[in-house]
C-alpha cells in the first residue's frame, strides 16, 4: 500500500491548532509536501536528475495550456517558497502565514482533483 500524501496536509490542519512556532512552521513543510507529491506524482514525468524537481514540476504545469495547472504552478511556487522561509529562516513566522499556506494547499488539492 502506498502513501497517502493528502495526509501530509491534514496533518498539517492538526499542527495549526498547536500553538507554537514549530508547529506552524510544520504545518508550512507537510502542507508543501502534501501538494508537490500529489502533483509530481499525477505528471508521471522523468526528471531532470541534476535540476532541482521541485522546480521541474512547477515549471512544467507552468508550461501547460490549461489554466487549473497554471494556477496550481503558482500555488505550488508560493507553498515553496513559504516551506524554504519556515525550514530555514529564523525570523518569526506567524499562524497567519501558516494559515494561509494551508489554505492554498486545500485550494490545491481541489484542482488536482479535477
Amino acid at each position: 500500500m502506498s502513501f497517502n500524501w493528502k495526509d501530509y496536509v491534514d496533518l498539517a490542519e492538526e499542527l495549526l491548532k498547536r500553538e507554537d512556532e514549530a508547529s506552524h512552521r510544520s504545518a508550512v513543510s507537510r502542507a508543501y509536501y502534501g501538494v508537490f507529491c500529489i502533483a509530481r506524482n499525477r505528471l508521471s514525468m522523468t526528471y531532470d536528475k541534476s535540476r532541482s524537481v521541485h522546480w521541474q514540476v512547477i515549471k512544467r504545469l507552468w508550461k501547460s495550456n490549461n489554466p487549473k495547472h497554471k494556477k496550481l504552478a503558482k500555488i505550488l511556487s508560493d507553498l515553496k517558497r513559504a516551506r524554504e522561509r519556515a525550514d530555514y529562516e529564523e525570523d518569526s513566522f506567524k499562524w497567519e502565514d501558516a494559515k494561509i499556506m494551508v489554505l492554498l494547499s486545500k485550494e490545491a488539492l481541489s484542482l488536482l482533483k479535477e
